[in-house]
């Protein structure tokens, strides 16, 4: 195994104890996976259970996952005067929320409105976070204004810089998860500068929408017009897209989803796929994954979700 932090740009493989081996010879693009069917988690997949298509080409899935990736989650939490009541329920949901993550897994705190600012590093000391989310209902106000992509961008970076100063680790499943009332606009900071960020750092993003729930309706709702963002400078809030384009879940309601605990687990409990990028993909290039089941695993589980990343960008 190769001395100083591992390249993320090489590929990963298991080892017969579950541990993983950073491979110098091939890069591996990881897919993390979730699938369930009415909501309801479904578990025991195996590898072969899965097809991934690689711009319609099936790949193969060299190496194989199940839940036992430790996870980095970054809670990026809206402090906009519209929000107290759910920062309140994070806050008291907080101790037994983080008690069911693994030990290895680590937790920051960034909290945001007009502009983020963090709070925790990421860490796998639980009782620092619970300080943390215990204390913000009596924080300061921040300033009117609710910058979503901005605020994902700025989470994107404390990532980027953990994985500089701590070195990057291929085997840990990234995360972000907002809450927020998807209420706000976008100035000159369209959707896919934040999924690009998003892809190229292997982060999924998840979110828990509260409050008047706000979904941009028509051409903005499923496939934003970047172009026109651009245009006109706004673009509205879009947490589901960038969600759905990520591989993550959205919640609409923090108790009906059984709490934080639950939506936590839901981001932890995933399978990991990884797959050899094609020999003719053009290096930066966006190239477009799906990921179904096959065989027994389809005709078993009718009508099964499968969530995946739309795709990633060639090395």
């Amino acid at each position: 195994m190769p001395s100083g932090p591992p390249n993320p740009a090489k590929g990963v493989t298991g080892a017969a104890d579950g541990n993983f081996v950073i491979r110098q010879d091939v890069r591996l693009v990881r897919a993390d996976v979730q699938v369930t069917q009415k909501e309801r988690i479904v578990s025991g997949l195996s590898r072969s259970d899965f097809v991934l298509l690689d711009e319609g080409r099936q790949a193969e899935i060299t190496e194989f996952g199940v839940e036992s990736d430790p996870l980095d989650v970054m809670l990026l939490l809206d402090v906009s005067g519209s929000m107290t009541a759910y920062l309140y329920e994070v806050s008291r949901a907080a101790g037994v929320a983080l008690a069911q993550l693994e030990p290895a897994d680590r937790v920051g705190v960034m909290i945001f409105s007009k502009d983020a600012k963090q709070l925790n590093e990421l860490t796998n000391q639980r009782a620092d976070v619970v300080t943390t989310l215990r204390s913000l209902t009596r924080l300061p106000g921040m300033g009117a204004g609710t910058a979503i992509n901005a605020s994902i961008l700025r989470a994107v970076e404390v990532f980027q810089a953990d994985a500089t100063q701590r070195g990057h680790d291929a085997r840990r499943r990234r995360a972000i998860l907002i809450m927020t009332d998807n209420w706000g606009l976008n100035y000159k900071l369209p959707d896919r500068v934040v999924l690009r960020a998003l892809h190229e750092q292997s982060i999924s993003l998840h979110a828990i929408v509260v409050g008047r729930v706000q979904k941009p309706k028509g051409r903005w709702g499923e496939e934003p017009d970047d172009d026109l963002a651009e245009e006109i400078d706004f673009s509205p809030a879009n947490v589901y897209r960038l969600a759905r384009e990520t591989g993550g879940d959205v919640f609409t309601d923090l108790k009906k989803d059984q709490g934080l605990a639950e939506i936590l687990s839901r981001i932890r409990n995933r399978y990991s796929l990884y797959f050899k990028p094609m020999p003719d993909a053009r290096p930066g290039s966006f190239r477009k994954i799906t990921v179904t089941l096959g065989g027994q695993a389809a005709r078993t589980n009718k009508n099964a979700e499968v969530r995946a990343r739309a795709g990633y960008y060639a090395d």
